[in-house]
């Protein structure tokens, strides 16, 4: 059990790469707002998937945290977060719009 949640977090993963061939044209912006609807689906599930495996196994492996690319890009979101705290439209900057797609939400799956 623990392996197959573990291999579907990783087919999330990676099926979350292929969210960037996805065009909707019934949608406003057909080249964005699909893409990363998916993109955002995939990455929860696989976070999810992940969730469960670590409680079932009840440990977690807490070694990625201390890389310098995972430390470089926590500092990245915490000053965007803190930018849009202190920014003017805080409902744009948790949220963004359509077009852009780059609130908070985006950047925390990222």
């Amino acid at each position: 059990m623990q392996n197959i949640l573990l291999k579907l977090s990783k087919f999330f993963l990676l099926a979350s790469l292929f969210s960037l061939v996805v065009v909707v044209p019934v949608t406003l912006f057909p080249f964005i707002v699909a893409k990363y609807a998916m993109f955002k689906i995939l990455i929860a599930s696989s976070v999810i998937f992940f969730l469960l495996h670590s409680l079932i196994k009840r440990t977690i492996d807490l070694s990625p945290l201390t890389s310098p690319l995972f430390l470089a890009v926590t500092a990245f979101v915490s000053a965007f977060i803190t930018a849009g705290v202190l920014g003017f439209d805080k409902n744009i900057s948790f949220w963004s719009n359509f077009e852009r797609m780059e609130g908070y939400i985006s950047f925390l799956h990222f």
